[in-house]
């Protein structure tokens, strides 16, 4: 019985083709997962450098009213100063209603000098003390083209300014 050389080589051709078309579709797969692996910790880096950028903000702010309260204090009761120093009044804060943005590289990296490093883009908004005392911070942290990616709301009471 003779067999031909010509179809033993199709079968291995046909068997060749379709391990090429296998690890090329695993390949695709891999390259595909890989990058969505890298845009998620892409994401995730952004989000906690945001975050932390925002409870920076959130904490100077609030750290600023307790220091205009604690100036306030030692104006009216020159007796009741204690070794605090004295703290700059802002125009956003002291004025009221006020709005900033601000520039970042990195975590704490002040981009404003050169904005073509800048990674993320910080705007603050502060309304003026309600009758109540309330003082409200906004703070949004977003990219450079302006997705948000991170935003905190942060309320300070002010019991001077009570009626």
């Amino acid at each position: 019985m003779k067999h031909s050389s010509g179809s033993k080589t199709s079968l291995f051709l046909i068997e060749l083709i379709i391990t090429i078309f296998f690890f090329s579709v695993a390949s695709v797969v891999c390259v595909r997962l890989f990058l969505y692996s890298h845009r998620m910790s892409t994401e995730a880096y952004d989000r906690t450098h945001a975050v932390a950028i925002a409870q920076s903000a959130a904490e100077s702010f609030l750290a600023a009213g307790k220091m205009l309260r604690l100036e306030a204090a030692a104006a009216a009761d020159p007796d009741a100063r204690s070794g605090t120093g004295t703290a700059a009044e802002s125009p956003d804060t002291a004025s009221g209603p006020g709005k900033m943005e601000t520039r970042f590289h990195e975590i704490f990296d002040d981009a404003l000098a050169d904005e073509d490093l800048a990674r993320f883009r910080v705007e603050t908004e502060i309304t003026a003390p309600t009758e109540d005392g309330l003082c409200r911070l906004l703070v949004r942290v977003s990219d450079l083209e302006g997705e948000e990616i991170y935003s905190l709301e942060v309320l300070d009471h002010s019991p001077g300014s009570q009626n």
